[in-house]
């Protein structure tokens, strides 16, 4: 049986809630590591635009359980979020095994194509979706760990994101100056520059984001 997600509406929920996301995330921006210090690790998703399929939600979940966390999250709208406007934001809680948006889309209250965050109860891991199609996912080593073994392939989606971004160029959806913007810091922000150059070589976007 399917449970639907929760809407937190008391104070004492809200305030939980803001405690957790302050814990995993230090901001909203996401073209930059979005994370506070104590999130070690964290990778580029690739998937569904402002939304995680439902193998990376079950993945997430047997992750946050194995690492002695639970498998129930809250998830925020967050676009433009700042200062101490939290509580005036719509959250829910759900559970990580129930594919939440089939449910959430029947809530006049949930927007699909807004950026938004997935975190755990405890502050051990999040996520956070951006506007161009990516997300970031970050944890404690002892989360990424077991999520490392749920999903081995987990370090590849950054590659069909880089990927997807080299067709915006060629195909002139996207413009070189966009994405000279924000991609070079993002990559370096999350796997160091020397990684982040090598990546974008990989692509072949090194020569065409050079100025």
């Amino acid at each position: 049986m399917t449970t639907k997600p929760q809407k937190l509406s008391s104070q004492d929920e809200l305030t939980s809630a803001e405690r957790a996301f302050r814990t995993v995330f230090k901001t909203t921006e996401t073209f930059v590591n979005p994370f506070q210090t104590e999130i070690t690790k964290c990778v580029i998703l690739f998937s569904e635009p402002y939304a995680l399929e439902g193998k990376y939600l079950n993945a997430i979940g047997r992750s946050a359980l194995e690492s002695g966390d639970t498998n129930i999250a809250y998830i925020s709208l967050i676009e433009g979020l700042s200062g101490n406007e939290f509580s005036s934001r719509f959250h829910w809680s759900f559970d990580l095994f129930d594919y939440p948006y089939e449910e959430l889309r029947k809530d006049e209250d949930w927007f699909p194509l807004m950026e938004n965050a997935i975190y755990s109860l405890n502050g051990a891991w999040g996520i956070i979706f951006s506007e161009y199609g990516h997300a970031i996912i970050g944890g404690s080593n002892l989360f990424f760990d077991a999520l490392e073994r749920q999903v081995p392939q987990i370090h590849e989606d950054v590659y069909l994101f880089l990927a997807e971004i080299k067709v915006d160029i060629e195909s002139s959806r996207k413009t070189v100056p966009y994405f000279q913007g924000w991609l070079p810091n993002l990559l370096s922000s999350i796997y160091g520059s020397s990684q982040a150059a090598t990546m974008l070589a990989d692509k072949g976007l090194d020569v065409i984001l050079s100025p």
